[in-house]
């Protein structure tokens, strides 16, 4: 086995890629990736930085919006390494040990399919006496030829911590005592049952692993131990367990979509200076001598005077409010929708972004303000924290609290417990020690071409329909991009402006960016190509036309009208996890203001009342060969009947 496995650098920061998450290696094998500040790179990142100037990113404004929410000490960002070659070798000489993203087993625990014998990897070594390399069993081997034996294999379940995002291994060589006769599993399935309370059981026992021929579910999977107890995968996975830390864990498949939810926190990048520390000196210094428009032209040219009174004025640099999430977003809102920073349609030219404005041919719809061309644009993402379990809906990052309760169960009772308690869900930041100490973060970059979508929703009077609005819209842009520009959804991404007056002292903002997020290997050209042609106006109008009906219709119009037919979408690609969606709001609105539903209504109608003397059934034909031919209307000739399906 090789003591390394490859991981696309834009893949390491994602909504189910970072740290604390599980990946799966092609040689059967899962590890989690351990907290940034345990890396092996990070660590010689901050001992020996200057060897390491191309992993340097700049992003100014997420650094300041990293200060804003604990990370005040924060420096650079950096991106992991891969400019190393040979990374699959048995044999890692330390460079490049020390030039990478630290993971371990997860599980830990591996059993062996021929004897079923279940154990920790690390007395799976004590068996061989040694490093064994890729695992394999110490007891069914050939002879003393290691490679002769079997194939050690991950278990495929853990525990989750709701409350502080852990993943631990279960207690295999414990869980016999669940039957010892002093627990109680009686209860309703819509219930909480009980907890495993094994703080006080310390006695462990051989245990076995194994899976009945054919089967497929919990209750096929089973452990043994030498006591004589039996246990199967159903039993442990119904029931909650406590652990010596006095948390309380829940049993879970180490693959399973609720046990990793990354938060991340990106950037598209705007050309928006931020003042240094040394341009504040030479502003102060120079303000003895010099008026603000002076020193602009001779001193800091860089800086507007209206910047440069500010420190005269007060000291310190007016650095930008990022305080949250939206006022962050807010300030690329007002950049790309800002005309005058447009010199003759295209955006002040920059090497980092290339926007450009869009000349109308058509019409535009009543919801769309206007539409810009992001040829090319940078996003740059920073993981922050994670959770388990569940997802927290709006995460108060400068706390690391989630604000959802979820009622769970108080873990200082007994074994029989009450569903009537609260517990926080956690997110768990993605560094293992103070943030505040934090000088350095591994983000990563994706580079491509976008779409910005600037709405009007003046007519809509409720916010939570402006949201869903905006939200509905994206994906049903998205699904039609895919089908125009060559972009499938999973390589997309979408980034919502629901922006609402009374959170904030500006207008109703509400927008959207759905650009390609192939990582650094840039964009296929497609959507540019859309605005070249003019077709990007029409896709918007198909857009809202197909949010019209569902192939899962009625059913899908009865339950929320979102479903994966309609307007749901991959969830690496949405930033709300498919939530906020429903045609329903959004078909409603457009029937207010939008005459295209009420005028493709007039079609059907007219369509289903045509004279009952027109052809009816449908021609099907194999080759030349006629195989069934109907119609009311006697005065059609054979020759001037048209197959409209072909077999064959």
């Amino acid at each position: 086995m090789n003591k390394a496995q490859s991981i696309q650098r834009s893949k390491l920061i994602s909504s189910y890629g970072g740290v604390g998450s599980i990946i799966d290696t092609i040689d059967n094998l899962a590890f989690i990736i351990k907290p940034f500040d345990q890396w092996n790179l990070y660590t010689q990142y901050v001992r020996f930085y200057r060897n390491f100037p191309h992993l340097k990113l700049d992003d100014e404004r997420l650094k300041v919006r990293l200060h804003n929410i604990g990370f005040s000490s924060l420096e650079h960002f950096f991106l992991p390494d891969d400019s190393f070659e040979n990374v699959r070798l048995y044999h890692l000489d330390e460079t490049q040990k020390n030039r990478m993203v630290t993971a371990e087993y997860a599980p830990q625990w591996f059993y062996c399919e021929k004897c079923g014998r279940l154990k920790h990897i690390e007395k799976w070594k004590i068996d061989w006496g040694q490093d064994m390399g890729e695992p394999r069993c110490a007891h069914c081997r050939t002879g003393k030829d290691k490679y002769r034996a079997p194939r050690l294999q991950q278990v495929r379940f853990m525990l989750a911590s709701l409350e502080n995002g852990e993943l631990k291994d279960l207690p295999w060589d414990l869980l016999w005592s669940v039957k010892n006769g002093s627990h109680n599993f009686k209860g309703k399935h819509d219930e909480i049952r009980s907890v495993w309370d094994l703080r006080n059981e310390r006695e462990s026992k051989e245990v076995s692993f194994h899976t009945r021929k054919g089967g497929s579910d919990l209750i096929d999977i089973y452990v043994k131990y030498n006591n004589g107890i039996t246990l199967t995968m159903a039993e442990i996975m119904n029931h909650y367990i406590i652990l010596d830390d006095n948390h309380a864990y829940q049993p879970v498949i180490r693959s399973a979509n609720n046990v990793y939810f990354s938060y991340t926190i990106s950037s598209v990048y705007i050309p928006r200076h931020i003042i240094t520390p040394r341009e504040v000196d030479d502003v102060k210094k120079a303000s003895n001598d010099l008026n603000a428009d002076k020193i602009h032209e001779y001193v800091t040219p860089q800086l507007s005077m209206r910047d440069i009174q500010y420190i005269i004025d007060n000291g310190v640099a007016p650095n930008p409010d990022y305080r949250s999430e939206e006022l962050f977003r807010l300030d690329e809102y007002d950049y790309l929708t800002n005309h005058n920073n447009y010199i003759n349609g295209q955006f002040n030219p920059d090497n980092r972004l290339d926007a450009w404005g869009h000349q109308w041919s058509t019409t535009k719809p009543p919801f769309i303000k206007d539409i810009f061309l992001l040829k090319h644009l940078e996003v740059t993402s920073v993981q922050v924290a994670y959770s388990r379990l569940e997802r927290v809906s709006s995460p108060n990052y400068a706390e690391m609290k989630g604000t959802a309760k979820k009622q769970w169960f108080d873990i200082n009772r007994g074994a029989i417990i009450n569903s009537d308690h609260d517990i926080e869900v956690g997110l768990h930041p993605t560094c293992s020690g103070d943030r505040g100490r934090i000088k350095y973060m591994p983000a990563v970059i994706s580079r491509g071409e976008g779409v910005f979508v600037e709405l009007d929703l003046s007519r809509i009077n409720d916010n939570d329909s402006k949201k869903v609005f905006t939200h509905t819209f994206a994906h049903l842009v998205m699904k039609e991009l895919e089908f125009s520009c060559g972009y499938p959804l999973p390589s997309m991404n979408e980034r919502l402006y629901i922006l609402p007056a009374e959170e904030r002292e500006h207008p109703d903002k509400y927008g959207f960016i759905l650009y390609s997020a192939n990582g650094e290997a840039g964009s296929y050209g497609g959507i540019s190509t859309l605005f070249e042609n003019k077709d990007i106006e029409k896709i918007l109008n198909n857009a809202i036309e197909l949010a019209d009906d569902c192939p899962n219709d009625p059913i899908c119009e009865s339950e929320g009208a979102s479903c994966f037919a309609c307007v749901q979408i991959p969830e690496i690609a949405c930033e709300m996890f498919n939530k906020d969606l429903s045609r329903t709001v959004f078909k409603d609105e457009c029937k207010k203001h939008y005459s295209l539903f009420s005028d493709l209504e007039t079609s059907s109608n007219n369509i289903s009342s045509q004279d009952s003397n027109q052809t009816s059934d449908l021609i099907v034909s194999e080759g030349d060969k006629e195989i069934c031919k109907t119609t009311t209307d006697k005065s059609i000739k054979k020759d001037e009947i048209i197959p409209g399906v072909v077999l064959g």
